[in-house]
């Protein structure tokens, strides 16, 4: 058992102060017993022992005085000892844990690690990977927005956007930043909305990865034409085609009609559910357009409506050998 230096001074100044009494019994002992060996009193024999007794009290005395000073005079050494290793020891603690700090990566922000890339015991080089991390609290939404369009947006603005894996929940985020380089090949500008997470099964609601639909308020006021987006062709300029009138004069052997394929580049504009709307200065309200097997039909290809009874209205009208519908305003 480890004793302080102060308890070691008590103690041994306890040693001393009861030797010291033990010796004064002793002595006081004897000086009694003188008178009564000179009256035969008492024995020699017994005279001698108590003669004895007070001289080993008396060493034990001197011997735990001298313990006592010497404890004394060595506690300031061994204090200066101990803070010595005392000192040593946190030196030693401090370099352990700087050795610990710098064995030791810490993430830039809390997330959750998606994937390892290095095993126990590899040696590591500054700049390497070790894992790939994913910080959830918030989450960025990009959007490619056509070229036509950037310009009507804004950092901050907010959007509306729902999940295809939460139906009936629908959100409203702000316009976090607009990227100023388009895509070359579809020429659309990336535009990230951002949406503050929320706790759910698994950890968080929002989850990287998820399909996201994005509603933005970019549109002009006042009247539009609005086609359904079945009925456009993409692969380069956008273009649909709208049954347009059969030519005057036809051939004996022509197959009967109520119109050709007639092609009308057009330019987008906003998208609204199932529909889109397009300029195009050939394009009118009650033209028929085609919107299905629109990707095989060649310009002055005939066609023939097969289900008037749907006309005028917003359904597709069946045709040989696509079906057409008139566009809305």
């Amino acid at each position: 058992m480890k004793i302080s230096l102060p308890e070691e001074i008590i103690q041994a100044e306890a040693r001393r102060d009861a030797s010291k009494a033990l010796m004064d019994f002793a002595a006081s002992k004897l000086n009694r017993s003188k008178p009564l060996f000179e009256r035969n009193a008492i024995s020699e024999d017994e005279l001698q022992a108590r003669r004895s007794a007070a001289l080993a009290a008396k060493e034990k005395y001197r011997e735990n005085l001298v313990a006592h000073r010497l404890a004394a005079a060595v506690a300031p050494i061994k204090l200066r000892e101990a803070q010595a290793k005392v000192a040593a020891q946190e030196e030693e603690a401090g370099r352990l844990r700087d050795d610990l700090d710098q064995h030791t990566i810490r993430a830039p922000f809390g997330g959750y690690i998606t994937r390892e890339q290095t095993e126990v015991g590899q040696w590591v080089s500054k700049g390497d990977p070790i894992v790939e991390m994913v910080e959830v609290d918030e989450i960025d939404i990009e959007v490619p927005v056509l070229e036509n369009l950037i310009a009507r947006l804004q950092v901050g603005m907010k959007a509306q956007v729902t999940l295809g894996a939460l139906p009936g929940r629908r959100w409203e985020a702000p316009v976090l930043a607009i990227v100023p380089k388009a895509d070359l090949r579809s020429r659309t500008f990336p535009v990230k909305i951002r949406l503050e997470n929320e706790p759910g099964p698994g950890g968080v609601l929002l989850k990287p990865g998820m399909f996201a639909r994005v509603t933005l308020e970019v549109g002009e006021q006042g009247p539009a034409m609005l086609v359904p987006k079945d009925a456009l062709v993409l692969g380069g300029e956008p273009y649909i085609f709208k049954v347009g009138p059969k030519p005057e004069q036809m051939p004996d052997d022509a197959t009967p009609s109520d119109g050709v394929a007639e092609k009308i580049y057009v330019e987008l504009g906003a998208a609204i559910d199932e529909l889109i709307v397009v300029r195009s200065p050939q394009l009118k309200a009650n033209d028929l357009i085609v919107t299905e097997g629109n990707e095989r039909l060649m310009p002055g290809q005939p066609l023939i409506i097969t289900n008037r009874d749907q006309l005028p209205g917003q359904k597709p009208a069946t045709q040989k050998p696509a079906p057409a519908t008139k566009p809305s305003r």
